[in-house]
């Protein structure tokens, strides 16, 4: 069994059984090899805008005696991909202004797909608000500590965005904690500045500070 790191584990456990998988920028092709190995998939269509990684990936799916049942595909973004021809479409690792423009160029195919499992590096709150727009509804949120913490989406075109609290919540207890502390410090730094910039920006953090420490207050009691 191919090793998957923390986040990668994460994402894919939000894939249902069953489900034939686009692997958007699938690199060396590791969560696609896990994905059948583990049973979860019966078919991968693996994807990848650069020739590179997409011949080590094919390495990979030999080496991982998977060929059969993954399909590497040299794409940019979802263009490879045939309309209904997947389940799921899953996107990670990419910022979240990447991950929309995707979706956007090849939106008949990720409004078909029964769902879609996106874990963005970057801009998480544009980026909610954008598949919003896309018109794709978030049903699951979950968030892992690595290196960092990463959040990582289940979506689907047409339903209603439920998921508003990542889980588990310990760990976004601890990401809010966290997130306070950085804005106190940022305050705290321009305390002494009355410059009208620095004034108006510990206004914003003041109301971030309060908005965050509420719903830690909100989960802890």
């Amino acid at each position: 069994m191919i090793h998957l790191s923390k986040r990668l584990q994460t994402v894919v456990s939000l894939v249902s059984p069953g489900h034939t998988v686009a692997d958007v920028g699938c690199d060396h092709a590791h969560t696609g090899i896990y994905l059948v190995q583990a049973g979860i998939s019966p078919r991968v269509i693996a994807m990848d805008l650069r020739p590179g990684p997409l011949e080590k990936a094919k390495e990979n799916v030999l080496a991982e005696g998977v060929a059969e049942e993954i399909d590497l595909r040299l794409s940019d973004g979802l263009q490879a991909l045939a309309e209904g021809e997947t389940d799921t479409v899953l996107i990670s690792g990419m910022g979240g202004p990447l991950i929309l423009s995707i979706l956007e160029k090849a939106l008949s195919k990720a409004r078909v797909a029964k769902e879609l499992i996106l874990s963005p590096q970057s801009d998480l709150e544009g980026f909610r608000e954008g598949l919003s727009k896309l018109g794709f509804g978030v049903t699951e949120t979950l968030i892992v500590r690595e290196d960092k913490f990463y959040f990582v989406f289940k979506a689907a075109y047409g339903v209603k965005d439920t998921a508003a609290e990542p889980k588990p919540a310990e760990v976004w207890l601890e990401y809010l904690t966290k997130e306070a502390e950085v804005r106190k410090r940022i305050f705290d730094k321009l305390e002494a500045d009355n410059g009208e910039k620095a004034v108006a920006r510990r206004s914003e953090l003041y109301d971030e500070i309060r908005r965050i420490e509420d719903e830690i207050n909100r989960m802890r009691n």
